[in-house]
């Protein structure tokens, strides 16, 4: 549709912008957004997907700048200043971005000191648009772009390039360190000051991170970390799909490449010295880092606990109490305690394999505006734009995109809920159930609440249809009570769907 409607247009704005949709279009993995409160360990969690320590996590000014991470045949850095033309600087130490980024020709006196200087990044972040990294990464080129925004403390300090950033992602990894009330604020503003109504439970997934720091023990941790992400699912239903629970800083280990046999070899001297002066020490991180009685020394002790922290290193040695002495065992417990593989599943189910869906359905949007804004020089011009807004309405009903539709309805009713535009709706337990399962089931079995189907297609067919008809008959009873508009909307996206499975369903082979 975009090659057609390119062909109408002369050069100028609306075909412009139909190349930039066809580009879009043309990329083979969604983007990622990785986004949150001040300090959540976004740039960590960032680091294990993709499997390298790229970002910024040191508390220096260039957290607070959008940093991309996209794959290339060299490593590079791309910045975006506000004013001038972007200019590429050579990669820092394994890739990342270097401390300065200022212009090769501007060095002409040393960058002041930037750890922790929050005028430094304050500046920076008034130069910088963005920096983008161009680094050889197999899960960049694979699975996904990703960007890394700056702290989501409250939008006032979103900047239009960190909205862009948001409004420009197909899904949302939302990290919540402290989940409270104003994470509902937080996302149902982001929704509409990002322009991206399209954020909702089909495309954000919830990342409670720092478990490691919520409880008094490291061995405490999980069940009460199960429990407040589950009440913040609860609370959050239709803005998000769910809400995991994760130790960033060892998925950050586990899949990076730093933790060496060195390192290894150091955990096993902590594991045979003198067990109880160990627990003793590893109560809080400083009192191992003031344990010089040990067999490790200050530069050993710094360097474990910045990879494994307390949580990690309390665990590890269980581990090799175990039998897990060698070093791709210990990562592999690693990975195991940091709790990040049901992260990646949701990633990959949801969002890589919808990648396609996600950047059409944004598309559609966009190439109606531009068809708009173009004028079309000949009767032969208006027929293909003719034919291509008929092609763009059938398009829409197709399921999966009906199911965003229904996503976005439900992620406005979630925001509303407890206010009058909520409605009656938004606390009917049983309809936000079923709107979710619409919103977010991986396929259409899902969405109308069958279980996977063990029995042959035409089985399976004839339940889902049966199951799709029931729920349609429920959303029309529900249409017949005075609502209001938001209710509507949902009621809406909800037939729609449930119309399009039933016919999807019940279509010949």
């Amino acid at each position: 549709m975009c090659v057609d409607v390119e062909g109408v247009f002369g050069p100028g704005p609306a075909r412009d912008e139909v190349v930039a949709i066809r580009d879009r279009l043309a990329e083979r993995t969604p983007r990622i957004a990785v986004g949150g409160k001040l300090k959540a360990g976004k740039s960590t969690l960032v680091n294990a997907l993709l499997g390298q320590r790229l970002a910024a996590t040191n508390g220096t000014e260039t957290t607070m700048v959008v940093a991309w991470f996209r794959d290339h045949y060299q490593s590079r850095i791309l910045v975006r200043p506000r004013d001038g033309a972007p200019y590429y600087l050579p990669a820092g130490p394994g890739g990342r971005i270097p401390a300065d980024l200022r212009r090769m020709d501007d060095r002409t006196t040393a960058p002041p000191d930037r750890e922790g200087d929050q005028e430094v990044a304050a500046e920076l972040a008034r130069r910088v648009a963005s920096v983008t990294v161009e680094v050889p990464n197999k899960r960049l080129a694979e699975r996904h772009i990703i960007v890394d925004t700056p702290g989501l403390g409250s939008l006032t300090g979103l900047d239009d390039s960190s909205l862009a950033a948001l409004a420009d992602a197909d899904a949302l990894l939302y990290l919540m360190p402290h989940p409270s009330l104003q994470d509902r604020q937080v996302l149902t503003e982001l929704r509409a000051a990002a322009g991206a109504a399209r954020l909702s439970a089909a495309t954000v997934l919830g990342v409670l991170s720092q478990i490691d720091l919520l409880g008094e023990r490291p061995d405490d941790v999980w069940p009460g970390a199960r429990r407040v992400a589950a009440r913040s699912a609860g609370q959050l239903r239709g803005l998000l799909a769910d809400v995991i629970p994760v130790v960033g800083l060892l998925a950050e280990t586990a899949f990076g490449d730093e933790f060496t046999e060195a390192d290894t070899r150091r955990l096993l001297r902590l594991a045979d010295s003198d067990r109880a002066a160990a627990r003793r020490a590893l109560y809080k991180a400083e009192s191992f880092l003031t344990w010089d009685g040990g067999p490790l020394d200050e530069a050993e002790r710094q360097r474990l606990l910045d990879m494994l922290g307390v949580y990690g290193l309390t665990h590890l040695l269980a581990a090799i109490d175990s039998g897990a002495r060698g070093t791709r065992a210990l990562l592999d417990t690693m990975e195991e305690l940091s709790g990040i593989r049901p992260v990646l599943d949701h990633v990959d189910r949801h969002f890589v394999a919808g990648a396609d869906r996600l950047r059409a359905q944004t598309a559609l949007g966009r190439l109606e505006l531009a068809m708009s804004h173009g004028a079309a020089p000949s009767a032969d011009g208006r027929q293909v734009l003719d034919r291509v807004r008929e092609e763009l309405a059938q398009l829409r009903r197709h399921p999966l995109l009906l199911q965003i539709e229904a996503a976005a309805a439900l992620a406005a009713l979630a925001g509303a809920a407890g206010t009058a535009a909520g409605g009656r709706l938004a606390a009917d337990e049983t309809a936000a159930d079923e709107l979710l399962a619409l919103a977010t089931g991986s396929d259409l079995a899902a969405m109308v609440g069958c279980p996977p189907a063990a029995a042959g297609a035409e089985v399976a067919g004839a339940e889902v249809a049966g199951a799709a008809e029931a729920a349609l008959d429920r959303w029309r009873t529900r249409e017949s009570s005075p609502t209001r508009a938001l209710e509507r909307r949902v009621i809406r996206a909800a037939i729609d769907l449930c119309q399009a499975i039933y016919t999807q369903a019940t279509a010949p082979a």
